[in-house]
């Protein structure tokens, strides 16, 4: 006996196969209508919660983002301070490039000291003010046929003249010298570690190039 599949208990024609389209069309709809309900009790729900308390950092086991970023920083100084002393020292010499000028002060973005202005308070920009002592002098490069005469002539001695000719030479400056992108080096009497704020003794400038 022949089997035969069961026939549909609908046969569409170009018709009712429209109602079954809007048919569709309505359950897409109603599920998007449920979609947007609940997306808005999630955000009513988010909103009611305190956005400024800070929220555990699941990498750090249970720290803040923050407690986590002061010992891991802490940490990374440490070592790199095994590999550059410097870098952790107390220091009355500050050096970086100047960013902005304006009457008798400047700012510099500092690279002689491993400060986090997070960890320790200070950025690295730092504002160095001018006195009427400050002495200024700039760092120039010497006549390459001076200098390399200078060179030949050294010659290292037991007494202690083992410091060869440096190819550059003081000359004499002032404060209004300083330009936007040269690099100062800052000398002052206080540790100048964690100041935001530097009365420069003296001033020595390397122009930008």
């Amino acid at each position: 006996m022949a089997i035969f599949p069961p026939f549909p208990e609908k046969c569409y024609t170009a018709d009712n196969n429209m109602d079954g389209q809007k048919s569709t069309s309505r359950y897409i709809l109603t599920a998007l209508a449920i979609i947007l309900v609940i997306t808005a009790f999630i955000l009513v729900a988010l909103n009611a919660l305190d956005i400024n308390t800070p929220l555990p950092n699941p990498l750090a086991g249970g720290k803040s983002a923050e407690d986590a970023y002061r010992e891991g920083f802490l940490k990374a100084r440490e070592k790199y301070a095994a590999i550059c002393p410097m870098i952790g020292l107390d220091s009355d010499i500050i050096s970086g490039k100047v960013t902005s000028v304006a009457g008798d002060s400047v700012v510099i973005e500092q690279t002689t000291f491993g400060t986090d202005e997070t960890i320790d308070g200070v950025s690295d920009l730092r504002t160095i003010k001018n006195t009427a002592t400050t002495k200024v002098v700039k760092i120039v490069p010497k006549d390459q046929a001076k200098f390399h005469e200078e060179l030949s002539a050294f010659k290292p001695t037991a007494e202690g003249n083992t410091i060869p000719p440096s190819p550059t030479s003081l000359q004499a400056a002032s404060f209004s010298d300083i330009k936007v992108g040269d690099t100062i080096r800052i000398t002052s009497d206080k540790n100048l570690r964690l100041e935001a704020e530097i009365t420069a003794v003296e001033i020595d400038i390397t122009p930008a190039e």
